[in-house]
């Protein structure tokens, strides 16, 4: 985990490991909601056991009249909807 005094990730080992191993970590079974919102990918073929495979994640986004190239991100919102 992260280790708040060094501020660094750790991972502790069960058995000694020589000096400039290669180690593999496991995210563990998740559906690919769970990767793509706390990781940002998502598997191709990441069949839940349910059965479901949900490649989406709502996300809560706000575009403001003030903001930078407010029209231009507008128009680009509103054709994405219309796929």
């Amino acid at each position: 985990g992260f280790n708040q005094s060094s501020k660094k990730f750790t991972m502790t080992t069960v058995r000694p490991m020589a000096n400039n191993v290669q180690v593999h970590d496991s995210y563990g079974a998740k559906c690919n909601s769970r990767f793509l919102l706390n990781y940002g990918f998502a598997m191709e073929d990441n069949t839940a056991p349910n059965g479901s495979n949900p490649n989406t994640v709502p996300i809560v986004a706000m575009l403001l009249p003030e903001h930078e190239a407010f029209e231009e991100k507008r128009d680009i919102w509103i054709r994405s909807d219309e796929r």
